[in-house]
Formats: C-alpha cells, structure tokens, sequence
C-alpha cells in the first residue's frame, strides 16, 4: 500500500550486511558445522552471480514474462474517500503468478540452485504462498519439490495445499510443536543438512542464517523499485507513506527496502496483534514483547520466556504466526528507520470485509492487517508512532562483554581438571571414551540424576542436555524428549540443580548439550561460572560455529570450562586446522550430514575425517552421530579415541524403559573394551 505525494530523495550510504553477514548488532550465522559448508558454497554462487549480467538479465526476464512484472499500482478510491481524502494506492503483488509477491524470491533462488548443479528443491510455508511459488518455479525448470507446511497450516490452507501438489510438489506435514511455520522451517533446516549435497533450500522470508537475509531482500527488492519508478511516472514525486504487514518479513522488506535513505517517506509495519496482549496470543515481535535472541540461525529480536524459550506466536493469518522476524528489520527498528506496529484479528477481518464490499478486491489476511492500520494513520497518527525500542543488550555488546571476561586468562586453551584427568586416563589404559546423552528433565529432574548414577557404572563422560524448543541439529527422539522436559518445567535454574545433586554423589565428567539461545539468554559469562561452580565441566552448542564463537573460548579459557569444537565430513582442511588448533577437551566429530539418530555411520567418511583432524591436534577424537548398537560403537571405536551415544538411550527413557537403556550402556561398554 501507497501513499503518494510530493518528497524529496535522500542518497545517504548503507552498506548491510557486513562481510560477515551483520545488520549492525543483528544477523550472523548460527548454525550447526553440518551446514556451514552449504551455507558457504550458497554465498560463494551467490557473490558470483548476484552481479552476473547474464543471471540478472534472466531473472528480470522470468519476472516479466512470467511472473507478469511490473505489479500495478491500483488507485483505491472509495478507500481514500473513506478515509476522508488521503490518497490511497494498492500495489497488487495479488496479481502476480500464483498470487502473492512470493514469486520473486522463488524465481531468483530456483536460478541460483540450477546455476549451483542442485538436483531438489525444498521449502517451508506457512500461509501457502511460499510454497505455492516455489512448486511453480520447481514446476518451470524440471526440479524435484518437496514443501515443509506445519500440520496446522496444512488443515486451513488445504487449497493451497491442493495446489502445490498439483504442481508436483510433495508437501511434508509437520506436527511437532504448535505446527505451524516456526516448526515447519525447522523441519526444512534438519531435512536439508541431511541431504546437502543435491538440495536446495528456498527460504521464503527474510529471516535465516546469512546470505539468506541479504538474497531474500535483493530478490524482493524489485516490489520498492517499481513503487518508485511507478510513483514517478505518476505523480513525479514519491510516496508519503508505506505501509506493510510483516511476518518474518520479504514482503516488509521488498517495500520499503528502495526507501530506507527516504528520511521523508514514513514507513509502517504491521504485525499481527492476534486475540491478546498475552504470551502465545499474538505474533508482536517488534511491536510488542520482542527481544534479541537467536532462532533459525541468526540473532534478532523474537518471542522468547525469561529461560530463553522460544515462545509460539499466534495469528488468524497463517503468514503473520512466526515468532522471529528479519534481522534487517531489527536494525529498522532500532535505527528509527521503520515505525513497527500492530493490529488484532479482529481488526484485520473488519478491513478484510470493507475492502471486499467497497473495492471490490478480497485481500490476503496478510494484507488485511496493513489496511487496518490506515485509519490510525489518517486521523490519529500519535497513536501508532509506537514507543523507542527499550535498551537492550546487542549481540556487539554481549560478544564485546565475552572479550572483557576473556582478559587474562592466560595462554592456552584449558580445560576441566575433572575432564582433562578422565580423558587422560583413557588414553593411558588405552581404553575408548564412552560419552552418553541424557535429557535433563526427562522425564524428570529426579529420575535423570538417578539415569547418570547408574550410567556411571559403564559410561565416561555425560552429555546432560538443556532441552531447547527448537532443537535444529537434534533428531526426532531427542527433540521428544526435549519436549517432555520443557512440558515437566524443565529450566536453566532446574538444570543447574541436577548438575548440584549428580555432584553430591558422582564425579564423572558432566558436558552441558545446549543451544546458543537459551546460555546467551541466560548470560554467557553467568552461565560459564554458575555451571562450573555447580559441578559442570563444559558445554556443547551445536548452533554456534567457530566463527562466532572466539569470545566464548576466551571466557571457557578464563573458567577452565571447555567449549567443543565440532567437524564434519563437509570440514574444508584449512577449517578443521583452525578449528582443532583452538579445540579443548575433545573434538566433537560429527559421523555423517544430517542430525541426530537419523543415519547409520558411514565408516568409510568419518574415518577419513578423523585422519585429517589428527594432522592438526593430539586430543581427543570422539564420535557422535548414528550410533545406535554395541556394533556399530565398536566399530567406530576403530577410528576414534570416544564414540557419543544419545538417541539410542534416550529412546528406552522415553518409552519408559530405564533400565533398558542402562543396559544398553554398559553393552556398550562391553563392546568398546572387547
């Protein structure tokens, strides 16, 4: 939506994201290792084709002929009369290709993956929109389509559904969680980073690891362009204001992004405002209870609890219900550039229905939310200026605190006196490390200080998992058991109380399994000396790859407190040589692409990516994913100095057979020492 005057343009710099995929304070790449190579193989093409004249020159081609670019700019008048006289514009991206400006992203990412030799095509949705797209596109060249919709979506958005499958798509419901389109990407990030090599992931929003932010908006930029031009041609001015409704943000993005140096241009975004004011009933992210934190692989503002949950958002609108949004827009927010604001339901269906009865034009639920908001902006525009952000503490800042805390700590990168004495012995009695995965809070925080007494008896090492509601590097019986956890009450505070009890009674090495959101929530530093004065000997995060890691090995070095490294079969040389040179404690070699307990180990690939890694390091070499059998620990003994078992485990707590598990253990331990 438009409104159009006179203005004046603005040319001031911006220059977003950085090298290393940073929106000021916002961004990044948090990850699991399995997908750095991906990931940089897609910024590699995506450099090298961003500016290519042959690449631009065929995605313009597709969005004219195909998609039916430009969108036009449709003079809503009995809307502006309504409204008592501001001229109102709508610019239909409904009367794209398949109906929604989606189409965008999808034809400039469906190039890029044929250009990069990618074989399928996936994809999450929430409305429908995104995945319709992107089956068409699938569809146009040739590709395999599989589709993640949350089960929820997949119920009130079965035409959509009908749609996509016509296409020639196969959509993937997916139930954990609420089902809806936070649980559907995260489905989306697993099934990729277990088929990387001939798989493509078309994210549909401007949300994501890096380049994915930076790709959606260059491919959604086109809308801004032509509102301009548009406006130009019209009207030899530009438009008063913009205005968009915004869930994870391509729309958003696609509008205003021509526009942010446009000081004069008043920008809106409008969230979904859903039932309530209340957790869990509205999708307000940057309008409402928002703050930063990490989800989907990058830092921005989100729907989270006081532990670092992510905390499920709500909307009529299937595309309005993420509880994340772009970090690009975060740096909107926070610079002033773009006003954020809300409208309920209720609203959004009253807009809904006067468009359809005075314009004759039935609108998205989407867009209804961007059409409610105008009569505030007309006649009441102190009332959705919103309030400045509050202050909050940035990712530049809590990595800068990460420095500080990390100052004389001394060289060397130290670890446990408990862990470094245990892995030694191993060594010296020439025996592999058993290192097993409990959830704690599953099922109970009784039951799993008992688990880790009896694991005692056979295991060397526990990995005590801190369940996470959105576990992307986890499995699906690991994800359940995180579920139960959380469900039971699960807390960073009730696992700091575990940690206390298993002391009482145990001294076997302890290793935190968590995610980077939940301890940057909690506070790195806090975390690091509660959890080392509580008995814990270090910590695991899987979504955090060496990159962004360097200030928390400072403060691990401060505390001797290990963080893990991880590498994969996907580790480039010059990776796992900087990687293993910073290691402590062991090195976390991950067996094959893919998470947890989903594939059996090929032997052949970990072997070789354990050969490299002893080139670089002397310590510990500890294999984890897969293994699943007495067998199979046994065998991948042979190639390591510790074998990491979890799903396998934890399956027999979750069926409510302790002792099964137990026994599973020390069959392990049989094996191992046979």
């Amino acid at each position: 939506m438009v409104f159009l005057s006179e203005g004046v343009m603005t040319t001031d710099a911006y220059d977003f994201p950085d090298a290393s995929g940073h929106f000021g304070p916002y961004g990044g790449l948090f990850v699991s290792e399995t997908l750095i190579g991906a990931l940089t193989e897609l910024h590699e093409a995506y450099e090298r084709y961003r500016h290519d004249p042959d690449f631009q020159a065929e995605f313009r081609d597709e969005l004219e002929h195909f998609v039916g670019r430009p969108s036009p700019v449709y003079h809503a008048r009995r809307w502006s009369q309504m409204l008592g006289g501001a001229q109102i514009y709508f610019k239909r991206e409904d009367l794209n290709h398949t109906g929604a400006h989606k189409i965008n992203n999808a034809i400039g990412q469906v190039l890029l993956a044929r250009r990069m030799g990618k074989k399928r095509i996936i994809a999450e949705t929430g409305a429908g929109q995104h995945g319709v797209a992107t089956a068409t596109v699938a569809a146009l060249f040739g590709m395999e389509c599989r589709i993640f919709m949350g089960a929820l979506d997949v119920e009130r958005q079965k035409l959509n559904v009908f749609r996509m499958r016509l296409l020639g798509a196969t959509v993937v419901p997916v139930s954990s969680g609420t089902g809806t389109l936070k649980d559907a990407t995260s489905e989306a990030i697993r099934y990729w980073a277990t088929n990387i090599t001939d798989t493509y992931y078309v994210i549909g929003s401007a949300v994501g690891p890096h380049p994915y932010p930076m790709m959606v908006r260059d491919f959604q930029k086109v809308i801004g362009e032509e509102i301009r031009a548009q406006a130009e041609e019209k009207f030899h001015a530009k438009p008063d204001y913009l205005v968009a409704c915004i869930g994870g943000g391509s729309n958003a993005i696609g509008t205003i992004y021509d526009f942010r140096n446009d000081a004069d241009v008043k920008k809106f975004c409008v969230e979904g405002g859903g039932r309530s004011d209340a957790d869990g009933d509205n999708a307000k992210t940057l309008s409402g209870g928002g703050t930063p934190g990490i989800l989907h692989g990058a830092y921005s503002n989100l729907l989270q609890n006081e532990d670092g949950q992510v905390i499920e958002a709500y909307s009529i609108s299937a595309g309005l219900d993420y509880p994340g949004v772009g970090p690009e827009h975060s740096y909107f927010k926070d610079e002033g550039i773009v006003t954020y604001v809300s409208v309920t339901d209720r609203e959004a269906l009253d807009a809904f229905q006067r468009l359809s009865r005075i314009e004759g034009i039935i609108p998205a639920l989407e867009s209804s939310h961007a059409l409610a908001v105008l009569p505030k902006l007309t006649f009441r525009r102190d009332e959705v200026q919103g309030r400045r952000a509050r202050c909050r503490l940035s990712l530049r800042t809590w990595r800068q605190g990460c420095a500080d805390g990390g100052k004389g700590a001394g060289g060397g990168h130290r670890m446990s006196k408990r862990m470094n004495e245990k892995l030694a012995k191993l060594c010296a009695d020439g025996r592999t490390g058993l290192y097993i995965y409990v959830t704690a809070g599953c099922p109970s925080a009784e039951a799993t200080v008992d688990i880790v007494r009896r694991a005692e008896e056979a295991a060397d090492l526990i990995e005590l998992g801190l369940p996470f509601s959105d576990p992307m590097a986890d499995g699906p019986v690991i994800q359940a058991a995180s579920v139960e956890a959380l469900k039971n009450g699960m807390t960073m505070k009730k696992a700091l109380e575990i940690v206390k009890e298993i002391r009482k009674h145990s001294e076997i090495p302890i290793v935190g399994m968590g995610y980077i959101n939940m301890v940057n929530h909690y506070g790195f530093e806090r975390f690091v000396t509660d959890f080392k004065e509580a008995g814990m000997d270090g910590v695991i995060l899987p979504d955090v790859p060496h990159e962004e890691s360097e200030e928390m090995r400072r403060i691990c070095a401060a505390h001797d407190f290990t963080l893990t490294e991880f590498i994969t079969p996907g580790t480039t040389e010059a990776r796992m040589a900087e990687t293993c040179r910073h290691a402590a404690g062991f090195v976390y070699c991950v067996s094959n692409y893919g998470v947890t307990g989903v594939k059996e180990i090929d032997y052949s690939i970990i072997g070789k990516v354990c050969s490299a890694a002893r080139r670089y390091t002397d310590i510990p070499l500890a294999i984890g994913f897969g293994i699943g059998t007495p067998e199979a620990a046994a065998r991948a003994a042979k190639q390591a100095d510790g074998v990491i078992v979890g799903s396998a485990v934890v399956k027999h707590i979750l069926d409510g057979d302790i002792d099964g598990g137990i026994q599973l253990i020390a069959a392990m331990r049989k094996a191992l020492d046979a």
